[in-house]
């Protein structure tokens, strides 16, 4: 009877010291676990799948408020028309030829800018007529003269425009007639005259309503 108790004692002590044993290490190794997961979730960074999203994003950088300002725009400087020389009697510009603005007494204001050459609008009563053209500048020793002028003269005959160059000027140096063959124009007729210091260039052409005054 003895032996026997002394038998189960054994058996319960091995048990006991195995299940607690066992339950031990159940313990250390779940303990181990857990310490891993700590630490493999403490080491993942912030936002990664493992970790917790991240309770404020990285700022977006702030866009520029003020953009590339749009290239101005610059309008062309206007250029003002002359004013026109109006003259009662144009007849005095066929002298002019060779005479500086100043002694032609030609007001600045009706000449118009340009490059080597300037231009002088001009208009007025000529051999009875309405005349309107341009007088030529051109910056010489003396200063800005008149170095050619142009006329365009409607409401006279080329008759009557003739005979009173004549009377103011003389005789012409050359005259004649030019075919319509030798001109686009059609027939012309034509004379030059000897003027102050310049010839003075008369012109009608059948297919032109007015008559063409050349000084130069």
């Amino acid at each position: 009877m003895t032996a026997v108790l002394a038998l189960l004692a054994l058996l319960c002590g091995t048990a006991g010291c195995t299940g607690k044993a066992e339950t031990q290490d159940t313990v250390e190794e779940t303990t181990v676990q857990e310490g891993s997961v700590s630490q493999e979730t403490a080491a993942a960074p912030a936002g990664t799948a493992s970790g917790a999203e991240p309770s404020q994003t990285a700022a977006e950088p702030e866009t520029a408020k003020t953009t590339a300002a749009e290239p101005e725009t610059t309008q062309p400087p206007t250029t003002e028309e002359p004013e026109i020389c109006r003259l009662e009697d144009l007849s005095v510009c066929l002298d002019w030829v060779g005479k500086t603005v100043v002694d032609a007494r030609i007001p600045e204001g009706c000449i118009r800018p340009g490059g080597a050459s300037r231009e002088v609008p001009a208009e007025g009563k000529l051999f009875g007529g309405e005349a309107s053209g341009t007088l030529v500048l051109a910056d010489m020793e003396d200063g800005l003269t008149v170095r050619q002028l142009e006329l365009a003269l409607r409401g006279c005959a080329y008759e009557d425009a003739h005979d009173l160059l004549e009377l103011r000027y003389g005789a012409p140096l050359d005259e004649g007639v030019e075919p319509s063959a030798q001109s686009a124009k059609g027939e012309t007729m034509w004379a030059v005259f000897k003027g102050e210091g310049a010839e003075i260039w008369l012109a009608n052409s059948s297919e032109e309503d007015f008559i063409r005054i050349q000084v130069y």
